[in-house]
């Protein structure tokens, strides 16, 4: 059995991360963002592995916890700095760490796919929008970021570009990204390729926040026991 330290416990992820557990799993320790240091080290102390779906501004502490107490680590929290990110593959030089700017595994084939028609059709035009919830507090989405880097990553020269105003028009090689916020949607992404006099569109919808939940517990069940290094979901996927 896996003993589980949960960070962000009480946000909507990190309750239905538990919601989800079965036999493989057992929650030792619950952590938020008013847990204090000895908490930290608490939980870190009884666990084997961290699922972390907390907020750009509680990764301080939890950096600073797993420098001191190495733990595998599966996180999905987006928005964090260069200097968050840093620390995190610091850290995969000692633990198995696994970040996913989206857990679910069918935005995991998503990627594949965007990189796969970034890569055949490099001529087109590409948009990329993403909806979310009124709550949801970084704009745009990790995910919509992570696809345009995939993107980009299959076009050499381009550029990304976060909404347009008084622009002009569309310059050959950008990637834009377009956020629109609103309701309870879960999380809407698609990807518009614009072709001469054809368009093909690639997207995915959640319904529910339970395909997040239910991706990082495969990803931490995969991850439990591998040697110290940085992993990704397309490896849990066999991609």
């Amino acid at each position: 059995m896996i003993r589980l330290a949960l960070h962000g416990a009480s946000g909507r992820m990190g309750k239905a991360v538990e919601g989800l557990l079965d036999g493989r799993f057992a929650v030792v320790a619950r952590l938020d963002a008013d847990s204090s240091e000895a908490d930290y080290q608490a939980a870190l102390s009884a666990s084997d592995l961290v699922i972390d779906f907390s907020t750009a501004s509680a990764m301080d502490k939890l950096c600073s916890a797993l420098e001191s107490e190495p733990r595998a680590l599966v996180s999905g929290t987006t928005g964090m700095t260069d200097v968050h990110m840093r620390r995190l593959r610091a850290l995969a030089e000692r633990v198995p760490v696994l970040w996913a700017s989206n857990m679910s595994l069918g935005v995991t084939v998503l990627k594949t796919l965007v990189a796969q028609a970034s890569r055949q059709l490099a001529e087109w035009d590409l948009e990329l929008v993403e909806t979310h919830h009124r709550h949801k507090v970084d704009a745009p989405s990790g995910t919509a970021l992570t696809l345009a880097e995939v993107a980009a990553n299959e076009r050499p020269g381009s550029t990304i570009v976060c909404g347009r105003e008084g622009e002009g028009r569309r310059h050959p090689g950008q990637i834009g990204i377009q956020a629109m916020r609103g309701g309870s949607v879960v999380g809407h992404h698609e990807a518009h390729f614009f072709g001469q006099a054809e368009q093909i569109t690639i997207a995915h919808r959640a319904e529910s926040r339970d395909q997040f939940a239910s991706g990082a517990l495969r990803a931490a069940y995969w991850l439990s026991g591998r040697p110290a290094g940085w992993y990704e979901l397309e490896q849990v996927l066999g991609l």
